[in-house]
């Protein structure tokens, strides 16, 4: 499975699945190879020879091991020697013995009796050598799954391969061990969910089909032959419920776009189709029925908060394919999802992301948003809402977000919010005991923060339905009134002058401006963590300051020093993690701007933290193949995560050289100064030195 033909590896999966088909340890139990409950049966045919032998495991022994030993080796004999002595004189040796695992699949049964019920006495040498037979059946049976899982690892990264027939078969061998309950099949169904995203070609459209199928047939499945719709439904509904457990942002980014995909059904295969005069309709696993029954499991208040939380996360999901989901949903987000009561801040996130997928991707602006004002007021509390739950800073994003979609003036709705908290955080009649200061203020800089990101985008969107509405009206001119248009001005190039004024000049810089207020706040908590030394309000203070600096490139050049001072300085990785996140953004924003300041982000890839060195490598790795950053002597830098102690980074770092491998001969021109760099380096041991060398001349020598 690790060789480096495809033909090699695609016998070699074949070979796997036919061992794995046909095993030959199914005389107990149904024929499955969950591990766990084989390791159950070890240990309970362990306990019945112990009982028989106190002394059979005086010694620590690997339960994986062969136990068969010289002296069951000399009971085996005796056990065959009465067996021959009392059967058919006439009946050859051969015809009378049975290998091993034969006699064990025989003999063997749920090994639960205990000693009491079977009359089994210690010493008792024939009940000990059918004890000892079921060991080794279990034993090996063991063995044998461990390297089926030793495959499923092998194949978890394989499942990228630039080989779209590879990647396919790889999805039907984790359906296939996932049938036999091999336990870490899972991972890499998990895994493969991200190939949601593969695109180009029809090879690649082919993948994406069969991942459909595959999770169709995996979750979306009940019983063939089952007429009951309601039931159907139900187990449809609790496994994609299930399928949001666990789950990262990028997970529930990638299940998003495949559950919208079986939404809308699963194409047909176009080479059934040729010939039919009738093309076959798409698959839908996904009804109205099931749409109906993750809501009464939203509504029900009864229902563990896990699967509240998943109901409404799937909701939202499909919601965003076809809005009408979320229309009918509306009341239960109100009442039940943005019940503040209850305290549930997951829920509410995501109610508001529900909520946010009322207005239609297409058209949005004819969509009449049904009542408007009460979504309003109730996403208002939510951002008001004083609470120590780190969870809220979700919730109260997703508001805003929420609010900006929805509302005619977002501006004006979030001005009232900002100035509603900075009276709870400043005002000196305001003196509860159960308010801390340093949680509420760390609210109050994250909607600051917030509210000045979105008001960007939001003048972004201004300015290009603005761009869109100009050309149909072009399109509709006269050419005379067009010659006019020309002599007296360009109305388009006025209203973008204007929104980059306001960016520049107005938003953080006017006196009478509400975010500028803020600004000399947020400079005084992060220039100051040991007097501000809270660790949640420092975090939302510099993401506060990273947001402002994506404003404006004046405010982001002005703070800059203060900026990478932090990144340096900070003692918390979440905060340095941050800052080179957002650097990444700035890079982005105001590539001018972070020109000068490259050498201080690819500094953070040899950070003491493994997380803030993850972050780094995917900022640059994003940054550098976009084409927003250009390579100048930082590849070293890149090369030396090759021999990362942290898997998941040596992973990212050859996909990254692979990558730029193929664009415009990058690696290649840069290797002299990854050379240079890396010989310069007296920490890089020979060993590492050694490696990382014959790895980028490799990935040279497959691009030339």
């Amino acid at each position: 499975m690790q060789d480096r033909s495809n033909l090699v590896r695609k016998s070699a999966l074949a070979l796997l699945s036919e061992l794995v088909t046909e095993h030959p340890y199914n005389a107990i139990g149904d024929g499955t190879l969950r591990m766990t409950v084989w390791k159950q049966r070890l240990q309970v045919i362990k306990d019945e020879i112990t009982e028989l032998e106190p002394n059979f495991f005086s010694d620590d022994v690997d339960e994986t091991a062969n136990p068969m030993n010289e002296t069951m080796a000399e009971e085996e004999q005796n056990v065959e020697g009465e067996s021959e002595g009392d059967g058919d004189a006439d009946k050859s040796t051969n015809e009378g013995k049975q290998s091993q695992s034969e006699q064990a699949a025989a003999t063997t049964t749920e090994p639960q009796a205990s000693q009491a019920n079977t009359g089994r006495q210690p010493g008792d040498s024939s009940a000990l050598a059918e004890a000892q037979l079921k060991l080794s059946y279990v034993s090996d049976c063991i063995k044998f799954i461990k390297m089926v899982e030793q495959a499923s690892e092998v194949c978890c990264e394989l499942l990228y391969s630039k080989s779209k027939p590879e990647v396919i078969g790889i999805i039907e061998f984790f359906e296939l061990l996932d049938s036999y309950g091999i336990e870490n099949a899972t991972n890499g169904i998990k895994k493969m969910l991200h190939l949601v995203w593969m695109d180009g070609d029809e090879e690649a459209k082919k993948v994406v089909r069969v991942l459909m199928l595959n999770y169709t047939k995996l979750y979306l499945t009940y019983k063939e032959d089952s007429r009951d719709a309601r039931e159907t439904a139900r187990y449809i509904a609790r496994n994609l419920i299930k399928l949001t457990y666990n789950t990262s942002m990028a997970d529930l980014a990638s299940l998003e776009k495949l559950l919208g995909l079986l939404y809308l059904g699963i194409p047909p295969d176009p080479s059934e189709n040729k010939g039919r005069k009738t093309p076959q309709a798409p698959i839908k696993p996904i009804d109205g029925i099931v749409i109906d029954t993750l809501w009464q499991i939203f509504n029900f208040d009864g229902a563990p908060p896990k699967n509240r939380r998943g109901a409404i996360i799937v909701l939202g999901m499909l919601a965003l394919v076809e809005n009408r989901i979320a229309v009918k949903g509306l009341n239960s987000i109100l009442s039940v999802g943005l019940d503040l009561e209850r305290k549930d801040w997951v829920v509410v996130a995501f109610s508001c992301i529900a909520i946010n997928r009322l207005v239609p991707a297409k058209d949005p602006q004819l969509f009449d948003i049904p009542r408007a004002v009460e979504i309003i007021e109730k996403l208002k509390r939510v951002c008001l809402e004083y609470t120590d739950d780190g969870e809220w800073f979700h919730a109260a994003e997703e508001a805003l977000n929420t609010i900006f979609t929805i509302s005619t003036y977002p501006d004006q709705v979030c001005t009232e919010i900002l100035k509603k908290k900075a009276v709870e955080v400043f005002s000196q009649d305001n003196n509860d005991d159960n308010i801390d200061k340093s949680v509420s203020l760390s609210q109050l800089l994250f909607l600051v923060g917030h509210v000045g990101l979105k008001t960007i985008v939001h003048l972004e969107k201004l300015e290009a339905d603005f761009k869109k509405k100009k050309i149909v009206q072009d399109g509709k001119k006269s050419e005379a009134d067009q010659e006019l248009e020309m002599i007296g001005g360009n109305n388009e190039d006025d209203f973008s002058d204007i929104v980059t004024a306001i960016r520049e000049k107005e938003l953080l810089y006017t006196e009478g401006g509400l975010l500028a207020k803020f600004v000399p706040l947020i400079q005084e908590v992060v220039s100051k963590p040991s007097q501000y030394n809270d660790v949640r309000l420092q975090r939302q203070a510099v993401l506060c300051l990273a947001k402002f600096m994506c404003i404006s490139p004046r405010f982001c050049e002005d703070n800059m020093p203060l900026y990478l001072t932090i990144m340096e300085r900070s003692k918390d990785a979440i905060v340095r993690s941050n800052c080179v996140l957002a650097l990444g953004d700035m890079a982005v924003c105001f590539n001018h701007v972070i020109d000068n300041h490259r050498d201080a982000l690819y500094g953070k890839l040899q950070d003491e933290n493994r997380t803030v060195q993850r972050t780094c490598l995917m900022t640059v790795t994003f940054l550098i193949l976009a084409g927003q950053v250009k390579v100048k002597g930082q590849l070293a830098q890149m090369a030396k995560l090759y021999v990362n102690n942290d898997r998941g980074i040596v992973d990212m770092c050859k996909t990254f050289f692979n990558e730029l491998a193929t664009k415009d001969n990058a690696v290649y021109n840069g290797f002299m100064d990854m050379f240079s760099g890396l010989s310069a380096d007296k920490k890089l041991a020979m060993k590492d030195y050694k490696s990382i060398i014959n790895f980028v001349a490799l990935g040279i020598s497959w691009c030339l």
